[in-house]
């Protein structure tokens, strides 16, 4: 059944290059809005081979991943304390909810203030998409902490940081992962947007190459950049959910070891 679902899920993605294909045959689209997808597919394989696009590639992944990292980290850890303490809940609640009320293309002026247009610009924008939602998953998850979990571990005299990383991350970490999945799909947006919005010669990143493919009229290499850019997201996507499985197994074994001590 499982490979069954995985060759369904080829039909419509197949579907759409072969009508793309044939509509860019017939002439229906301009050639200088588009190319073949054999095409495409070609140009592609050569960008790799030499390395060129790999370049780009790489550096808008180490924009991405440093965002989402910094700010998944602060996220969980705003999250948990606020669930944790009534006190800093709320002193700090209030803002953080009015904060992640606001669109980021807002917090866009405050970073080019604060850090200019450069790599720390693009990756606090991805840190910030980050933040606000792991750290709401992460506090709605802890507050839904069983309270017999707690009392055990009261009981046990756990401290502080044993209750945190012992009870209340291995019961919020599917939440975690959820809102990392969203977080790198909205980050993948960010950066694009980012590096296609400021390019500039030399600034690299997948945005920039397809900003400046298009400029010069490279429309194959236009498309290849945005048909990596969409594989790499789904591989990444797929890795994250599979892992989200695992630990959400190892989670339920740790909630009815728990369950059994109660």
């Amino acid at each position: 059944m499982q490979y069954h679902r995985i060759n369904v899920s080829w039909v419509v993605p197949l579907l759409l290059l072969l009508t793309w294909e044939a509509a860019t045959r017939l002439g229906c689209l301009g050639v200088s809005q588009s190319a073949p997808p054999t095409a495409v597919i070609k140009r592609l394989v050569i960008l790799l081979a030499t390395g060129n696009l790999l370049k780009h590639l790489a550096l808008s992944l180490l924009r991405l991943g440093s965002g989402v990292l910094i700010g998944a980290l602060l996220g969980t850890a705003s999250g948990v304390v606020l669930s944790s303490s009534r006190g800093a809940d709320r002193l700090f609640s209030g803002t953080i909810q009015f904060l992640a009320g606001v669109p980021l293309v807002v917090w866009m002026p405050l970073w080019i203030i604060l850090l200019g247009t450069g790599e720390g610009f693009k990756i606090g924008l991805a840190t910030t998409a980050t933040y606000f939602l792991v750290h709401i998953h992460t506090f709605v998850a802890s507050r839904t902490v069983a309270v017999r979990y707690i009392e055990l571990a009261d009981i046990y005299e756990k401290t502080y940081l044993q209750k945190i990383f012992h009870i209340v991350l291995p019961a919020a970490i599917a939440s975690i992962l959820t809102a990392v999945r969203i977080s790198i799909a909205i980050g993948w947006i960010v950066i694009f947007f980012v590096e296609y919005a400021a390019s500039r010669e030399g600034a690299g990143g997948i945005g920039w190459f397809v900003a400046d493919a298009r400029q010069v009229g490279r429309v194959e290499d236009e498309f290849a950049g945005l048909i990596l850019l969409g594989v790499l997201g789904f591989s990444i996507d797929y890795l994250v959910s599979r892992a989200q499985r695992r630990i959400s197994l190892w989670s339920d074994s740790m909630e009815s070891a728990l369950a059994a001590r109660s």
